[in-house]
């Protein structure tokens, strides 16, 4: 897949995100049926955060910063990009992201963050078209991933994350 799918991908599923965010009522985005799982509020957070810090490690590999040269993605990785997406599973979130909370904010706060995001991927495309993919920066839990890979994750993990979105409004529209 190149960077002009993965991009238009991206867009595709940032609009669902959006259009979903204009069809739900407060109350249901922070409703929250068990300790255990996210409200929506908690899932569009982790999304602006992870979306930061995936677009933050993709300009590392870019830039080559805290990163390096010869290193791999671990067999997880491996598995994860030959299927194209993440299994369809409750995968806990890793544990230097889960000791730094969500701290959710209003909703509508939350489609000028989508936007701005959507933004940074556009501006930042042709980068990773140039990038050789040489160097790469470590995901927590998969390994090293180049520039290019680093799109691709955010692809994905935008697209398991939409699972959880529509079983969320679903609880929350049946409270």
């Amino acid at each position: 897949m190149n960077t002009d799918q993965i991009l238009l991908q991206i867009e595709q599923i940032l609009d669902r995100y959006l259009l979903a965010l204009g069809q739900i009522e407060e109350a249901h985005f922070v409703f929250k049926p068990q300790d255990a799982t996210w409200s929506i509020a908690e899932l569009y957070e982790h999304l602006c955060v992870s979306n930061s810090l995936f677009l933050q490690f993709l300009r590392d590999s870019i830039n080559q910063n805290n990163g390096a040269l010869n290193v791999h993605m671990n067999d997880r990785g491996v598995s994860l990009y030959a299927h194209g997406q993440f299994p369809n599973i409750r995968i806990k979130e890793p544990e230097s992201l889960r000791e730094l909370g969500l701290q959710t904010k209003s909703l509508e706060t939350y489609p000028p963050r989508l936007q701005e995001f959507r933004k940074a991927v556009q501006e930042i495309k042709p980068q990773i078209d140039q990038d050789p993919g040489e160097y790469k920066v470590l995901h927590p839990v998969i390994g090293y991933l180049n520039a290019l890979e680093w799109f691709k994750m955010i692809e994905m993990h935008m697209r398991h994350h939409l699972r959880q979105l529509n079983e969320s409004q679903e609880r929350a529209a049946a409270q």
